[in-house]
């Protein structure tokens, strides 16, 4: 294959005719950041109470997970804290209250701040050398840490909030993750549609016939889907570093797309 044929009809490379794909997707990652950034999370909140308010339906409590307060000589653990939207009280399950030498357990129990108690539904009580026993009755003890309505979704937190977030040793590490993924999500995101020009693009002009490129950028856009849902999940868990997982979508499509561009050369 000659040099001449590797060119378009009026004699330009068609590597060249890629470039200009992607700087009318700039303006589209700038415009993507400022929504991202700003819009978004300040307005996800709302869409949700429009959501279920169109479906006549209440909104879901407010739920903090695996919630834990070690006061001197303590440890209180409860799965889950739920919310009753009086401010003062909440619905605890799978609670743990280890004080006095003994370790209490119950499946599910209260919360009230006001007078600042926990009362455990149903409890277990075990103590050292000896075989845990039912208590059979309610058991009520002292409690004295604030009830705070948990954390909005990361999703609808300011990037400022994410940052104190991500920082804040009294956070679950879990979460530390997820705040510190979505902080780069919102730089790695908007720069998708140019990474996404230049990949498609170079693919464009290598396949000439029409069914099969439309058949390969259906590929690219599942593939891609795959990876950017399944990427949170890694961070959360800890299986990759936050920033990496952010960026890794784009990262391989920057691969693919300068490998189909050393193709067309």
């Amino acid at each position: 294959m000659t040099a001449n044929s590797r060119r378009s009809a009026p004699g330009v490379a068609p590597l060249r005719l890629v470039w200009p794909l992607a700087l009318p997707f700039v303006l589209v990652a700038a415009l993507a950041y400022m929504n991202g950034d700003r819009i978004v999370p300040s307005n996800l909140a709302r869409w949700d109470a429009t959501w279920f308010n169109i479906y006549n339906m209440p909104l879901p409590p407010q739920t903090q997970k695996k919630y834990t307060y070690a006061p001197p000589g303590a440890l209180y653990y409860a799965g889950s804290v739920i919310s009753t939207g009086d401010g003062t009280t909440a619905q605890l399950q799978g609670v743990m209250v280890q004080r006095e030498g003994a370790v209490l357990t119950a499946s599910s129990g209260t919360w009230d701040s006001k007078a600042q108690t926990w009362t455990l539904l149903n409890p277990w009580r075990a103590v050292p050398g000896q075989n845990p026993q039912p208590l059979g009755k309610p058991l009520t003890v002292p409690q004295t840490d604030a009830l705070r309505p948990p954390p909005a979704k990361a999703e609808q937190t300011t990037t400022p909030e994410l940052r104190a977030r991500a920082a804040d040793p009294q956070v679950l590490p879990a979460d530390q993750r997820e705040a510190a993924f979505q902080i780069v999500r919102r730089m790695a995101d908007p720069l998708t549609a140019v990474v996404f020009a230049l990949a498609a693009g170079a693919l464009g002009l290598l396949l000439r016939n029409r069914a099969a490129a439309f058949a390969a950028v259906l590929v690219f856009l599942v593939s891609f889907y795959v990876l950017w849902t399944t990427v949170p999940g890694l961070a959360r868990a800890g299986a990759l570093s936050p920033a990496l997982a952010a960026w890794l979508p784009n990262l391989v499509f920057v691969l693919l797309a300068a490998a189909l561009a050393w193709r067309l050369r």
